[in-house]
């Protein structure tokens, strides 16, 4: 179990003088938080609640950078009659926490005031939204070290609060023999899963060795059952079903640093042993390093290899030549300097890239993704030291799943999500009395296939460098079921101390509800995503690729996650504009079920459009909700740029058969470089339009009622030039959907 000491190292927040004056109907509330890890929080406020439970948060801050240095936030609304509890609270990587200790105020009547705790300085706000003040909203210069500071000042507040990430250990239940030569010549493993008989599943594992390198190939009891001595080989990875003379096979590409090539394989299942299958010497023309192989959803099947003395990442196309591998290189990309571990993902089409002393990057891994990327994690953050090296991706049915990072520079593990990329814990392999733990590890593969009794949750192979009693590094197995079950284990309740005796409590997630702003009625939330990860989250979204709208082609490298917003833009490779779109729709065979908002619910999102005086609007961008079947279903464009200016419209199928569609006209107001709500009201036969919750027209609906998914996109306009990029981005903070009554 994690200890108060050990939570506190990662990521601590402490509220100091946090107190309410109320003036008649208005309270105003005050509170200064300090954290000592610098980070950014998407929100940071003060939370409030009825008695009965219902929220009445103050309105929040937005990206409120924390650290040592002390942040001061006050913030007013407007209360009904009543009593009402009260403390400070944050929003970091997905979750609110609360911080420091509850108090209370009291509402009595209008006109009269009560104040609880120091009085501060009442500034007004008009009303309850999240507010973008320039005083909080400036993001921190990074760190040169993320080592997390200890208080030692007395403060005014008698409570810290800590947040919840964590590491634990775990241990390795089998190891492999030493390999032929000496020191640290294993590197990477991959792991290949029998299909007939999962207990008969094999980990084949590369030797760097100078003299006498290759490839060796483990039983899940860690036995050696085969090693070629093909030279410095020091990657690997593989891919199944792949067509050669028309057979499906087992194919793994590995790098040989002796010959400066990549290196084709194929396992056979039945002897599982492998055999080299290269159609010809197909040279990198560097020294190569990393590897990871692609199987695309257009049967395309691709190996990234990344340089050893470099900073570049050639992609190849696989192909079969008269049954052996052949292969044509597609894409380099450019990443910054030394990258060697890899993994791609390819049910979503991403490829991520592991650069050593800077952090994981998403890139696209289709070959026309280009090179737009979006930061997943960065060295120093807390969870990552340098070297980053192996990455591996346990991948479940459902979409779901995490990312696993070696952290080489502290011989931990860190554990990331899926979907939203948000960092889950760490994990560190200790010795289990019998195998030693692991350390200062290289490659790593994981698979979330049962492999019969030995491995009954799945299993995480890893390269240890130390290899405690070895002549040679080699491969830990760990049994997957130790990393992924506990992974909300509950805090340990014992508290700390700071240098003022200070008692410590640990967090727990908040359950506020945002409501929608200046839409009349009684609500409760149905969907939200507030984009707090680094990755779309694809339990949610669908990140289209080739599909035709606006003008373009959608590309899903044109779409990012990043300081707590879903970016969409345009791209242009070969002189070929590319837009962007998520929808919320079902993607056929995935097994989501996908989120369609029904009659009767208020779509909002806050939305930046950027434009300029001269062009308002830049491109063609859009925020909407769609049926399944266009135009008979209907279509709100709740907000459409349209020749440069801001719409809102609706398309429907009228009786006769013609589709129509029922466009407002530019909305007068300045709504670009600027971030402002958008929904849609949808009722029995009509709609209303709200924009920064104010009502701009309603209108009579002809779409049978059915389900609406949830659309963002950006195309290319009809009579302006394409923006491209960031400049053309467009920026959505959140997007929320209630249900009414």
């Amino acid at each position: 179990m994690i200890t108060s000491a050990q939570a506190a190292a990662v990521e601590p927040y402490e509220s100091n003088g946090l107190g309410v004056v109320v003036s008649g109907a208005t309270a105003t509330a005050s509170v200064t938080l300090t954290a000592s890890v610098q980070t950014v929080a998407k929100y940071a406020g003060i939370c409030a609640r009825t008695t009965t439970g219902t929220s009445a948060d103050f309105p929040m801050r937005k990206r409120v950078a924390l650290g040592p240095t002390p942040v001061t936030l006050t913030s007013s609304r407007t209360f009904e009659v009543g009593t009402y509890t009260y403390r400070a609270c944050v929003h970091v990587n997905g979750r609110w926490y609360d911080v420091g200790d509850q108090k209370s105020f009291v509402v009595p009547t209008a006109g009269s005031s009560d104040a609880d705790g120091p009085a501060p300085s009442p500034t007004p706000s008009s009303s309850p939204t999240v507010s973008d003040s320039p005083t909080a909203t400036s993001s921190p210069a990074p760190t040169s070290s993320p080592t997390p500071t200890s208080s030692s000042t007395a403060t005014s507040s008698p409570t810290e609060t800590t947040a919840t990430a964590i590491r634990t250990d775990v241990v390795p239940r089998v190891e492999t023999p030493d390999l032929p030569g000496s020191g640290d010549i294993a590197d990477d493993p991959a792991i290949w899963v029998n299909p007939k008989d999962p207990s008969l599943s094999v980990v084949v594992g590369t030797s760097k060795a100078g003299s006498g390198g290759g490839l060796a190939v483990y039983d899940l009891a860690g036995r050696q059952l085969q090693f070629r001595a093909d030279g410095k080989l020091n990657n690997v990875d593989l891919r199944t079903d792949v067509q050669l003379g028309a057979v499906p096979a087992v194919v793994l590409t590995a790098t040989d640093r002796t010959s400066n090539r990549p290196r084709f394989y194929r396992l056979d299942p039945t002897t599982r042993q492998v055999q080299p299958v290269d159609a010809r010497t197909v040279s990198t023309g560097f020294e190569p390093y990393g590897v990871t192989m692609y199987r695309s959803k257009t049967g395309k099947t691709y190996a990234f290899v990344s340089e050893k003395n470099g900073s570049r990442v050639e992609q190849y196309e696989l192909r079969d030549n008269a049954g052996r591998i052949d292969a044509d290189r597609v894409r380099t990309l450019t990443v910054g300097s030394l990258s060697e571990g890899m993994v791609a993902d390819d049910d979503l089409g991403y490829l991520y890239v592991a650069e050593e002393d800077r952090g994981i990057w998403r890139y696209g891994a289709e070959p026309g993704a280009g090179t737009s990327r979006a930061a997943v994690a960065t060295v120093g953050d807390g969870h990552l030291t340098a070297d980053v090296e192996g990455l591996a991706l346990a991948r479940r049915a459902d979409g779901t799943g995490h990312l696993i990072a070696s952290s080489q520079g502290d011989s931990t593990y860190a554990l990331y999500d899926r979907r939203t990329g948000a960092f889950v814990k760490s994990f560190a392999i200790s010795a289990n009395g019998i195998v030693d733990g692991a350390s200062e590890t290289d490659g790593i593969d994981v698979t979330t296939s049962p492999l019969g009794t030995a491995f009954p949750a799945g299993l995480l192979v890893v390269h240890d460098a130390n290899n405690g009693g070895g002549a040679t590094s080699n491969y830990k197995y760990v049994d997957l079921a130790q990393i992924m079950e506990p992974l909300t284990p509950a805090p340990d309740p014992t508290p700390t101390s700071t240098a003022t005796s200070t008692p410590t409590s640990t967090p727990t997630a908040t359950t506020s509800s945002p409501m929608p702003v200046g839409v009349p009625g009684s609500w409760s939330l149905a969907f939200a995503d507030e984009f707090d990860g680094t990755i779309v989250d694809i339990a949610r979204w669908n990140v289209t690729d080739g599909h035709n709208m606006n003008n373009v082609l959608t590309a899903s490298g044109n779409v990012s996650v990043s300081n707590g917003e879903l970016q969409l833009q345009l791209s242009s490779a070969d002189g070929v504009v590319r837009g962007a779109m998520v929808t919320s729709s079902v993607v056929d065979g995935s097994g989501r079920p996908g989120f369609e908002a029904g009659i009767g619910t208020y779509t909002e999102s806050r939305v930046f459009f950027p434009g300029s005086d001269a062009q308002p609007i830049y491109n063609w961008p859009a925020a909407w909700t769609s049926g399944q079947q266009w135009p008979s279903n209907g279509e709100h464009d709740y907000a459409e740029g349209l020749s440069g200016r801001l719409t809102a419209n609706y398309h429907y199928l009228s009786s006769t058969g013609t589709h129509v569609a029922n466009n407002s006209g530019p909305v007068s107001g300045t709504w670009h470089n600027g971030f402002h709500t958008y929904g849609v009201h949808r009722k029995a036969a009509s709609a209303d339009v709200y924009w920064d919750g104010r009502l701009i027209r309603s209108y009579p609906t002809y779409d049978a009622g059915g389900g609406h998914s949830l659309i963002f996109n950006v195309g290319r306009s009809n009579t302006r030039t394409p923006v491209l990029g960031a400049a053309g981005a467009v920026r959505v903070d959140y997007v929320r959907v209630w249900k009414q009554g």
